[in-house]
């Protein structure tokens, strides 16, 4: 559901497809995933120095990629960019909090010195990484260099492909490492289609027929099979729970872990310079020194609040703090 304006949430299309945000890793390298945040850093030091791979943890940094590292560090660590963290994203919820910008909290700030600490102090994640896509983290992962690497779920048939993947029959799937202060967690987004109003209605019937196909078992489990993508109906997914050993490994990292978020965006015309804006901000920091890190992040607030202003007066509420 996705607010058609505000306060009004309408069913805008039937679904498809989910995609569970995760980190997959080497499970030959390590049978038992890490669980926090130091565990993954201890674990990935570990596994660099006896030369089984070059790096740790990957991640796309550049807008719109940064859900494969800001992103899912802060909602491990109990923040989001706006109030009330948590990883929140329901519109209607930050907007009850004036769309507030968290970028300054401290579970803010300590993801993204995660981050800073892995390319400099830790030395488990490229500097070069400061730039990188999730399609660059990808190539880096199927070649076997690095222990994890941040994807949504629907790329494990990819991963798991011996014609594209060295390191086909060995990927595992983990929820994201709690940081110090969250909790172990992941996201399930559901996809969907949408059938225009305007259209003959020979052709919306025939839409409709196609989306009945694809949400039939059938299709569901294919899709499950081939891609990684969890079913969007319940009953496929508990009966996949009970029959298909990975996709209950699969669900207990994902959308069956203690704290699972069912959005994964905003919707609200000024969230996309948003997220552009916190990237830009987030790749500075990661360039400069790690004390500028807090100041950086109190300009990026105010940044914040200027972009969404026009929000705020469409949604007719204000800035609380």
């Amino acid at each position: 559901r996705i607010p058609f304006e505000p306060g009004n949430y309408r069913i805008t299309g039937p679904p498809f497809t989910t995609t569970a945000a995760v980190l997959f890793y080497r499970k030959d390298l390590a049978p038992t995933p890490p669980k926090t945040s130091g565990e993954l850093i201890k674990l990935s030091q570990s596994l660099i120095n006896q030369g089984k791979i070059k790096f740790g943890v990957l991640g796309g940094t550049v807008y719109p990629h940064l859900w494969g590292t800001l992103i899912w560090s802060i909602c491990s660590n109990g923040a989001m960019i706006f109030e009330p963290g948590d990883g929140i994203c329901d519109t209607a919820t930050i907007a009850s909090y004036g769309f507030t910008p968290m970028v300054d909290d401290p579970r803010f700030q300590a993801a993204v010195e995660f981050w800073w600490d892995n390319i400099y102090t830790y030395q488990i994640s490229p500097k070069e990484m400061i730039g990188y896509t999730r399609t660059d983290t990808d190539a880096i992962f199927k070649e076997g260099d690095s222990f994890a690497v941040w994807q949504d779920s629907i790329m494990y048939g990819t991963y798991n492909d011996p014609k594209q993947s060295k390191i086909a029959g060995k990927v595992g799937v983990m929820p994201f490492p709690a940081g110090p202060q969250g909790a172990r967690a992941s996201w399930d987004i559901c996809w969907a289609w949408g059938v225009p109003k305007n259209i003959p209605d020979e052709r919306k019937q025939v839409a409709k027929e196609l989306l009945n196909y694809l949400i039939s078992d059938e299709v569901q489990i294919d899709l499950w099979k081939v891609t990684g993508g969890p079913p969007v109906t319940i009953s496929t997914r508990e009966a996949l729970y009970k029959s298909d050993p990975f996709f209950k490994v699969m669900a207990d990292a994902t959308i069956y872990t203690e704290l699972v978020w069912e959005s994964g965006g905003f919707y609200f015309a000024e969230w996309p310079k948003v997220m552009m804006t916190t990237g830009e901000y987030f790749q500075n920091m990661m360039k400069g020194k790690r004390e500028d890190i807090p100041k950086t992040l109190a300009e990026l607030k105010k940044e914040i609040n200027e972009i969404v202003e026009p929000t705020r007066e469409r949604w007719g509420v204000q800035f609380v703090k």
